[in-house]
């Protein structure tokens, strides 16, 4: 039980570190997206939000 547990905590823990990565990497992405084209920035979103998944 308490390996289930530990993997079940291990399994989230692993989900909430990939979903901070995105996060800063799309903070990074739209500051530096922002003198390019917006569209671009949305797209790559898109992408990487499906790629998680």
């Amino acid at each position: 039980m308490n390996h289930f547990v530990f993997q079940l905590w291990n399994h989230f823990h692993t989900i909430e570190a990939a979903l901070c990565h995105i996060y800063v990497f799309q903070l990074f992405s739209f500051s530096t997206t922002i003198r390019h084209d917006p569209s671009d920035f949305y797209r790559s979103a898109r992408n990487n939000s499906y790629r998680l998944w």
